[in-house]
């Protein structure tokens, strides 16, 4: 009986601490507060071999590059 109410109490945790975090992701994404920069940060994805990236990273080049101008 103990165990089981130790479990449902870290169980009902867990998802509180989830939705907390969801909710927090979800609000500070909703701030824009954009301004000119110097340079874009890309995060990596798939290079080709002879050096052409691959097609995420083209598709995030893109997008990176639209939001720059």
């Amino acid at each position: 009986m103990r165990r089981k109410r130790i479990f449902q109490f870290g169980l009902a945790s867990l998802v509180f601490l989830w939705s907390v975090l969801a909710l927090w992701i979800t609000l500070s994404g909703r701030k824009t507060d954009l301004h000119k920069v110097d340079c874009i940060i890309v995060p990596g994805a798939r290079v080709e071999v002879d050096g052409r990236p691959g097609l995420s990273l083209k598709a995030r080049l893109d997008h990176a590059i639209a939001l720059w101008k």
